[in-house]
């Protein structure tokens, strides 16, 4: 799961990286691991850093006031670390602006390596950056598409890279020098029709602005927002309106499913692609990690966990009977929204309407170390078991020789319900009934949550009684599912479907198959995320180390270059003949009559007849010319024999020359086809020079140079300029009347005259 964050400024001056971080603090619930932010600076030049930790680890005062620029994106992770740190700024007619992207997650497919932290750049076309929140199902396919048919390389395992290469290359395909918002509504629209599962994606086009697009079944949260201010206004896409909210953006709207929002300095443009596709929000945000106080495609979500609450507290009767044996209702943990991790803890809300429904005194018994991490998402079962009790601590007071309720969000592994029924037993409880807000996980989610193996969920192949005996607990209670789509339908009537595959194993996009499950499983599974772990540890990266990260892996099982792409070549050539025949007889039909092909296919008919006989007497021939062969221990190569080629056009006929060949020209090597080839082009090279002469020019003299000779006729000008001068000025003062006057003049003209003919005889 991820949280992501775009945010355009309309004042150039101001730093962006600051409200960045404070928005990526505001979903520091969603991710856990990294967190990155990228901007743009002013000449076009993209920065970036990626880095493990939480926001307030990764970025500090310094780096912050580094963080300058116009358009960036950025990124927060669970699970995996990465701080990308990009900036970039640049103008438009005189124009600046800020935009930043942001990103948290943490990483449900791929691995957990640094390199696979986004957001993810690609220089061509335009540069790109991109982030995104969710899953594809169809990963292994794009990337093979993309290998054999845009001959992009793939160098992780993460589906932002895929998105990214996939919108850039249907971008690329334009053509274009500059581009405009009808050429990415278009490059978007092909997209959503390649890429199958839940995303919502932020993007960021060096010199032209961000984008905002959700999924065509809306399963992965995404809304904007504004706010004016008096150099015009700022834009924000965010994954919660929590951050928008905080950060003063007003008028928050939703993405709809299958629509692209697109952001200049000029204007903002929205367009709905596809209409095939229906809002299915993942019910699961609603229930584990959205923040109480955000409200999702109209849903809110404090007041859907109270419906929530309401809800269990019927189930609770219903399992119980009227005559509760409950002394006091304890929720997993305590509210930490307003801790610096804003870590949400789900299960407050619900419990404080269950208490208030049964009337049974409602208690805080468990007490949470802020500064440890949702176990949900850590990457193995030992260390999950391990951080429980670091991350809660039971109060005795409240649990000695008391019938507890303890409620939660949901149960999905049984790791951490397990040791808090555990806890409460130590901590004195008689009995322990545990309730779940959510029904039984039984299937795993691949919209991009981490919950993969079926096998690892407690509810997999289990009922009710042997969850409860799993846990160590007297009861447990879920919610019922239909009671949960009622507690999130009742603020928005609109949405009539919600994706629950994790409750029902459904699937919204479809392209989810047990084949693929498998797969997934095998990837996800504990051990495979221990395995990782192990691959990229420090001893085991680098180019010469025997142990193989998991991108060398993948390329091991996907080739090189195509590598195991025989299959494929040959289906797509196979289809290419097949598309190139029904061509050729379309063509046919629309450009002869009937008759006109009968008489051709006739033709055909007997210029094939007379090929065969052809073919049979050469074969005769040939048979004969073996035999000669072989009495005299001559082996020579067979005749070259072309197909039977029957031009239609006439001219076609008189021009073609074919040239026949003789066993002579087959006794040529290889050394000797080349040699001719060589000496061909030599002649031929030749003859061009000869005619055009060109490399043959030389200069007359020997030691002719070119400044030289220009230096000596100026000079030579000058001098003739000079001598003209004097000449005239000599005559007119030699002159006492206008006789001698006219006289001198001339002598002074013919003078100058002979002057330069011996120069120009001298030259």
């Amino acid at each position: 799961m991820c949280g992501i964050i775009a945010l355009l400024l309309s004042n150039p001056d101001i730093l962006a990286s600051v409200e960045l971080f404070e928005g990526l603090q505001i979903l520091q619930h969603r991710g856990q691991d990294a967190a990155g932010i990228v901007t743009c600076g002013h000449k076009g030049r993209l920065y970036q850093c990626k880095e493990n930790g939480m926001v307030r680890d990764v970025f500090d005062q310094e780096n912050l006031q580094n963080l300058i620029g116009s358009l960036g994106i950025g990124h927060e992770i669970l699970k995996e670390a990465s701080s990308l740190v990009d900036e970039l700024s640049f103008v438009i007619h005189i124009l600046t602006f800020h935009i930043f992207i942001n990103l948290v997650r943490y990483p449900t497919a791929g691995t957990s390596s640094k390199s696979e932290a986004q957001p993810f750049y690609v220089n061509s076309p335009y540069g790109m950056v991109l982030a995104h929140n969710g899953n594809l199902v169809n990963a292994e396919e794009l990337k093979n598409s993309l290998d054999v048919r845009a001959h992009r390389h793939i160098n992780t395992d993460s589906d932002s890279e895929l998105l990214l290469n996939t919108f850039a290359d249907n971008l690329q395909q334009t053509g274009k020098f500059r581009i405009y918002e009808e050429d990415i509504f278009t490059a978007i629209k092909g997209l959503y029709e390649q890429c199958i599962g839940g995303y919502a994606c932020v993007a960021m086009i060096a010199g032209f602005g961000i984008i905002g697009f959700r999924d065509p079944h809306g399963v992965r949260p995404i809304c904007y927002g504004t706010r004016v201010n008096h150099d015009g206004f700022d834009f924000m896409f965010a994954s919660e309106s929590v951050v928008l909210d905080n950060l003063g953006f007003t008028e928050v709207k939703d993405i709809s499913p299958g629509e692209a929002v697109i952001v200049t300095k000029q204007a903002i443009t929205k367009r709905k692609l596809v209409h095939w596709g229906e809002l299915t929000p993942c019910i699961f945000e609603y229930v584990y990690f959205a923040r109480p106080d955000s409200v999702i495609d109209g849903i809110s979500v404090y007041r859907s966990r109270l419906e929530m609450g309401e809800h269990l507290a019927n189930q609770v009767v219903k399992k119980c009977g009227k005559n509760l044996d409950i002394d006091v209702v304890i929720p997993k943990g305590t509210n930490q929204f307003l801790d610096r991790e804003n870590v949400p803890d789900t299960s407050r809300v619900a419990a404080l309407q269950v208490s208030h429904k049964l009337k049974i005194a409602y208690r805080e018994g468990f007490i949470k170390n802020r500064y440890v991490g949702r176990t949900f998402i850590m990457p193995g079962q030992q260390m999950r078991r391990k951080s429980v009790r670091r991350k809660l601590n039971a109060m005795a007071l409240e649990f000695v020789d008391k019938n507890v309720l303890i409620v939660d969000d949901s149960i999905v592994r049984g790791t951490t319900s397990k040791e808090i029924v555990q806890m409460a037993r130590d901590a004195g409880a008689k009995k322990v009934y545990f309730a779940s807000c959510a029904p039984p996980v039984r299937y795993p989610n691949v919209y991009g949550i981490d919950m993969p193996s079926r096998q690892e969920l407690v509810a997999f192949g289990r009922d009710d009684d042997l969850i409860a005996k799993e846990i160590g607990a007297d009861m447990v209670i879920y919610q019922d599912l239909n009671d949960l789509i009622a507690s999130c339908q009742k603020f928005n009537p609109n949405i009539t479907v919600f994706d629950c595959s994790v409750f029902n194993g459904h699937y919204v996009t479809g392209g989810v198959t047990n084949e693929y499950l498998d797969r997934l499983e095998k990837s996800r599974s504990d051990l495979a995320k221990s395995s990782r772990e192990n691959l990229h540890s420090p001893e085991a990266i680098g180019l010469h180390n025997l142990r193989h990260t998991s991108s060398q892996a993948s390329l091991e099982r996907n080739g090189w270059n195509g590598v195991n792409d025989q299959i494929n070549m040959e289906e797509t050539s196979r289809q290419r003949k097949e598309r190139l025949k029904a061509t050729r007889k379309r063509k046919l039909a629309s450009s002869k009559s009937e008759e006109q092909a009968s008489e051709e296919q006739a033709s055909e008919e007997q210029a094939s007849k007379e090929q065969v006989s052809k073919e049979q007497a050469s074969e005769e021939q040939a048979s004969e010319e073996q035999a000669v062969e072989e009495a005299s221990n001559i082996v020579k190569k067979p005749i070259l024999k072309f197909r039977n080629y029957t031009p239609s056009n006439e001219e076609i006929k008189t021009a073609a020359k074919i040239h026949i060949a003789t066993p002579n020209d087959l006794d040529e090597t290889l050394e000797k086809h080349v040699d001719r080839i060589t000496k061909e082009v030599e002649e031929t090279e030749k003859a061009k020079r000869e005619e055009e002469d060109l490399f043959n020019l030389a200069p007359k003299k020997p030691n002719w140079d070119l400044k030289r000779d220009v230096e000596k006729k100026l000079a030579k000008l000058e001098r003739k300029t000079q001598a003209s001068i004097a000449h005239l000025i000599k005559a007119r003062l030699q002159s006492d009347s206008a006789e001698n006057t006219s006289i001198g003049l001339i002598d002074a003209v013919n003078a100058q005259q002979k002057a330069d003919l011996e120069d120009n005889d001298s030259d």
